[in-house]
């Protein structure tokens, strides 16, 4: 079995270094089980950096490892199809998406986001698992499977198929011009969940209509932005103060709750350079879908679990 602890710090280079993607290609049947660790780790590995806004490396693993279950998929049979680990594909495809959209890469961006939708339409409807076990005719459900069940949910909500057709938008305004773009923000009002994603909307649509030289249109998109935004900083001002009122309450100032919000980074200027973690937390704040951005602190514990499982044994 592959440890845990080794799977969410692997890197490309190590990965690289240590087993060859050229020589599990090459290998026969006997190979197969090496193959799908191999995606198991890439895709552990991808979910992971993801998680500490490690974009590029994020990005590369995800490559490899659609890569590699390109060629497994195209190589066996119907039913050896490789099946994704218990969080299910959507998820990563999404992640793989917006690495790539806050990367620029716009092309890839693209052609994963509808790899998105596509695995979001033919997926089964997803059930959270948080009741007890025998209520679904279970005797047991394990915590695997109740955390995988709340991931594979929130990969499939129609909040994030908004976000997704939000890049989507984006993308073909720049590549398609704004009437394209148009149709893509009504579809975002359709699916949206929360009034952030409503603002960006009507953001969207005030500044296509504008282009289009429709500016009846665009004022009316502007003004209606300009009231949800507003919404929007009231009830996360209140919300950061809360969370602030309940830090300085706690007994237990180093568990208390933490503000999520990312302080201001600082300005480069001549001769200094932001430093990593800086970059990573002004491009969180840039970043149109903050809250698609896991910030649980044991997330890697709880995507490793998750994603663990016993190797085929070597034939």
């Amino acid at each position: 079995m592959l440890l845990l602890a080794h799977l969410l710090n692997l890197n490309a280079e190590w990965l690289g270094a240590t087993i060859s993607v050229r020589t599990i290609l090459k290998a026969g049947a006997e190979g197969r089980h090496l193959r799908k660790q191999l995606m198991r780790t890439h895709y552990a590995g991808a979910c992971a950096r993801y998680a500490r806004h490690e974009l590029g490396e994020a990005i590369g693993h995800f490559n490899t490892f659609f890569e590699l279950k390109a060629a497994y998929d195209a190589e066996v049979g119907e039913g050896e199809k490789y099946e994704p680990p218990l969080i299910g594909l959507p998820i990563g495809l999404f992640y793989h998406s917006h690495a790539l959209f806050n990367s620029q890469k716009l092309r890839e961006a693209k052609t994963q986001l509808l790899a998105y939708l596509a695995a979001v339409e033919s997926s089964p409807p997803v059930r959270v698992l948080n009741m007890p076990a025998g209520m679904i005719g279970r005797s047991e459900i394990t915590d695997d499977e109740r955390a995988a069940s709340r991931f594979m949910s929130k990969a499939v909500s129609l909040d994030a198929q908004a976000d997704a057709h939000t890049m989507l938008a984006m993308i073909s305004e720049l590549e398609e011009g704004p009437a394209a773009a148009l149709t893509k923000w009504g579809t975002v009002l359709e699916l949206a969940q929360n009034d952030r994603q409503r603002a960006v909307a009507h953001d969207g649509f005030a500044k296509n209509h504008a282009a289009q030289g429709d500016d009846e249109k665009a004022a009316e998109h502007r003004e209606t932005a300009q009231t949800v935004w507003a919404k929007v900083n009231k009830e996360e001002a209140e919300a950061a103060a809360q969370r602030k009122k309940d830090e300085k309450m706690s007994p237990f100032p180093e568990h208390a709750p933490k503000d999520d919000e990312v302080d201001e980074p600082k300005e480069e200027i001549a001769g200094e350079e932001m430093t990593e973690e800086e970059k990573r937390a002004r491009d969180e704040k840039m970043s149109p879908f903050p809250e698609h951005k896991p910030k649980d602190p044991d997330f890697d514990k709880a995507l490793g679990e998750i994603l663990t499982e016993p190797a085929e044994p070597q034939k």
